[in-house]
């Protein structure tokens, strides 16, 4: 009988290989929304070539379709509005003395409501890991402080699967 493959743990290459892809997503997804869909993908190509020349030309085709998909997606749309900021930065004194600087992937605001999205570029799990967790209630704390009283609404958007995940309050 043969034995299972072993399971191991990614080689530091495919982590600075995630790493690479993750930033040249990132990247695609703070710069694109501005521009009419038409003109995203040439866009995009441009972009990767000057900002990740070291990534293979499938590399950053794979990274542009991911980044292309995700923006075209229906229910990404109230973080693509004209008005939304990219990469908003938060300061605030969270409880226990602690003090959060972070940078909030995509942030809507309307009167009242505020919608903050981070984008997550590796594989979706089930549900989101604590950490994510934790760090979307960060800035949820955050927010509130800025905003008192207005309704914000934290989501993380999986953009290999293209699935978003409304989180509880």
């Amino acid at each position: 009988e043969a034995a299972a493959p072993a399971a191991h743990a990614p080689s530091p290459h495919d982590r600075e290989t995630a790493r690479r892809r993750g930033d040249a997503i990132h990247r695609l997804l703070e710069a694109l929304p501005p521009l009419p869909p038409e003109a995203r993908a040439p866009r995009a190509e441009a972009l990767l070539a000057a900002a990740h020349p070291e990534l293979s030309p499938e590399l950053r085709a794979g990274c542009a379709a991911e980044a292309l998909a995700a923006l075209a997606h229906p229910d990404v749309a109230p973080w693509l509005a004209p008005e939304a900021l990219a990469e908003a930065t938060l300061s605030a004194d969270l409880p226990g003395g602690l003090r959060l600087i972070g940078r909030v992937d995509r942030l809507a605001l309307a009167p009242g409501r505020l919608r903050l999205l981070d984008w997550k570029t590796g594989p979706a799990p089930e549900t989101a890991p604590e950490a994510y967790l934790r760090q979307m209630a960060a800035y949820r704390h955050a927010l509130a402080e800025l905003h008192p009283g207005a309704e914000i609404e934290a989501a993380l958007f999986w953009t290999a699967s293209g699935r978003l995940e409304i989180l509880p309050p």
